[in-house]
């Protein structure tokens, strides 16, 4: 059953890992990620470890879609992650999400017909 949850800093050791693989498929499939799209994925399996233990400071909130305890990507989430995300904001009080991508590219179709 996929869920949607926030993360907690406590779980950086745990989630790194799986965040990097995540970050990687992506840029497989052709996602420009900025300036993470140059690093290895022991520099952004670290890179990810500093984001979730950077937590603590409340400024960020970071949400992950699982499937039988497995970060998920794919498989038609995406629609129901944003709406989780938005859900986040809310709770927080966050009036504006600001989204950026590639123009002519599916992450900015979907972004356009998520609203």
């Amino acid at each position: 059953m996929l869920r949607f949850r926030r993360v907690d800093p406590s779980e950086a050791d745990e989630l790194c890992a799986g965040l990097a693989d995540i970050h990687l498929d992506a840029l497989n499939v052709g996602m420009a990620l900025g300036a993470l799209d140059t690093m290895s994925r022991s520099a952004l399996e670290r890179w990810y470890h500093r984001v979730v233990a950077g937590l603590a400071d409340r400024e960020r909130v970071l949400v992950v879609a699982e499937e039988e305890g497995q970060l998920a990507r794919g498989r038609g989430i995406g629609r129901s992650l944003m709406a989780n995300i938005e859900q986040v904001a809310g709770e927080y009080h966050v009036t504006l999400l600001w989204l950026t991508t590639h123009a002519d590219t599916e992450a900015c179709a979907f972004y356009e017909a998520v609203g």
